[in-house]
């Protein structure tokens, strides 16, 4: 495995640790507030870790271009929001759903990267590589889909018997008598 790999491997296992800690952490809090410590928190332990190694360099961040500077900024802010929408999302919802949707981020990177940076993975054409994304987001797309059709059909379908059979044998209270 290659040293950028392994790098990959260890954000992947520090993201799905952090999907379980941002699960209970905003239990009860508001989603904006929990975004702002936990961006609060990631700044100060960056520092100290640069600062510890000896890498933290205040001259070189102001010697960063304009286009970085300008790049890094907007990267920050569409982090901040999709934080944020983390989040709300795992507030609101199961986290293995939340992190298989998530997940569909990896599939539009790999698009905007062909289509606006102009990457490719591999020398292979770019139909071919087009074919490998579709196929990415195709197996990433079944991973949530399936796991609502197995997890909310059969209990909307349940639900949706229970009031029936409710109906069948007992009209709701509210039905006038003479409708019964």
């Amino acid at each position: 495995m290659q040293n950028w790999q392994l790098w990959a491997v260890a954000a992947a296992l520090s993201a799905a640790i952090t999907a379980l800690l941002v699960k209970v952490g905003v239990q009860g809090v508001d989603a904006g507030m929990a975004t702002l410590f936990r961006t609060l928190a990631v700044a100060i332990v960056l520092a100290l870790v640069l600062l510890v190694s000896g890498r933290l360099d205040w001259q070189e961040l102001r010697q960063l271009p304009a286009l970085s500077l300008g790049a890094l900024a907007l990267s920050a802010l569409a982090t901040g929001v999709s934080w944020f929408c983390y989040s709300r999302a795992l507030q609101l919802g199961p986290v293995a759903g939340v992190a298989a949707l998530d997940k569909l981020s990896v599939v539009l990177i790999a698009l905007l990267a062909v289509l606006l940076l102009g990457e490719q993975k591999t020398s292979a054409p770019r139909s071919l590589e087009m074919q490998r994304s579709i196929w990415v987001l195709v197996g990433i797309a079944r991973s949530p889909l399936g796991y609502w059709l197995l997890k909310s059909a059969p209990i909307a379908l349940a639900q949706e018997q229970h009031q029936t059979d409710r109906w069948n044998s007992q009209p709701p209270a509210n039905v006038p008598r003479r409708f019964q």
